[in-house]
């Protein structure tokens, strides 16, 4: 074999639709664990160029380089039926789940798979499975905010080398104007979270210690700098997500509680299906369930149970009773004319 393909074919998959120039192509290859120059780049791209859907803008240096907006991907054309149901059903039942920066990249491959199960024989039994699926998401659908795509490339490009990024940000009250923001700042970029449709970044700004949160669709401008970014000591992005997203504890001296509660109905049913814990214990009352069960007292924890409504009573303990009821005295004094 020869000895340059495995970096001919990790040059092919690194390319986006987003151009990139030789330079910024030399640095991903190196991450890969390709060290080469930039002319050995261009050489390479030129050489790819006859065979496969590679397009360069040439009007402006550094020239750009990109796969070609709406070619099938490598292997996109070569998907046999079980491979193109996998992407079918992706796209049907994930796509609306994931935010377009995920779901982009991805698009190509979706439309080889549709276009190939196409093509099947009609009476192939797998031609019918998509009929066959279906499904529904639990909560209230809402759609992606929409990120820029220049932005988009940059801060992957960021995260993936760990370099520190030049942003234009807009504060969540002008977040649709464009004019919001025009300042740049200085960030350390440490990490991406997707909640929801949305996709979060964790920053450091300039050189305080403290992790900030940026919505990646309120971000007007990003440009990659040189410098590497720097990470506090002992930094883990699982941990930090959990409490910038309000999923901290509710109490720091009750960081977990044993409920007890009444659920009623298909409630009831739902959580002896779905139990909360291993160690949940359950009763049959008249017309429903007694429950017993140890869990974190969060946010989300709350969030999940005000959703019950009137099909769950909380017995116990005192804390979250009392909580409770502050929460819905307040959500009827709204009510109340």
């Amino acid at each position: 074999m020869d000895k340059n393909f495995p970096r001919l074919l990790d040059l092919l998959n690194i390319l986006s639709d987003i151009p990139a120039s030789a330079n910024q192509l030399q640095t991903r290859l190196a991450t890969l664990g390709h060290i080469t120059t930039k002319r050995t780049v261009e050489r390479d791209l030129l050489g790819l160029q006859s065979a496969y859907p590679i397009d360069c803008d040439d009007r402006s240096k550094p020239y750009g380089w990109r796969w070609r907006a709406g070619a099938p991907r490598l292997g996109a054309t070569s998907m046999d039926l079980t491979q193109a149901l996998s992407f079918y059903l992706m796209a049907q039942h994930l796509t609306p789940l994931m935010p377009e920066a995920v779901s982009l990249p991805l698009k190509p491959y979706f439309q080889a798979a549709t276009q190939r199960i196409d093509r099947g024989i009609d009476t192939a039994p797998i031609k019918q499975w998509p009929k066959r699926i279906h499904a529904v998401q639990p909560e209230q659908p809402l759609h992606s905010p929409k990120v820029l795509p220049a932005v988009r490339a940059a801060v992957m490009q960021a995260l993936l080398e760990g370099r520190q990024l030049s942003v234009v940000y807009a504060a969540p009250s002008k977040a649709t104007d464009t004019a919001g923001a025009t300042t740049p700042s200085t960030v350390h970029p440490l990490g991406m979270v997707q909640y929801g449709r949305a996709l979060y970044l964790a920053v450091r700004f300039y050189d305080y210690p403290n992790v900030r949160m940026l919505a990646l669709h309120r971000v007007r401008k990003a440009a990659l700098l040189a410098a590497p970014a720097q990470f506090p000591a002992n930094f883990n992005l699982a941990s930090w997500a959990q409490q910038a997203f309000g999923f901290g504890t509710l109490d720091e001296a009750t960081p977990s509680i044993a409920l007890q509660a009444e659920f009623y109905g298909s409630a009831a049913t739902h959580m002896q299906e779905s139990p909360l814990c291993a160690d949940q214990k359950v009763q049959i009352i008249d017309g429903g369930i007694r429950l017993t069960a140890t869990v974190a007292y969060d946010r989300r924890f709350l969030w999940w149970l005000r959703g019950f409504g009137a099909d769950v009573r909380v017995l116990a303990p005192a804390l979250l009773v009392d909580r409770l009821k502050a929460d819905l005295q307040a959500a009827l004094a709204g009510y109340v004319v």
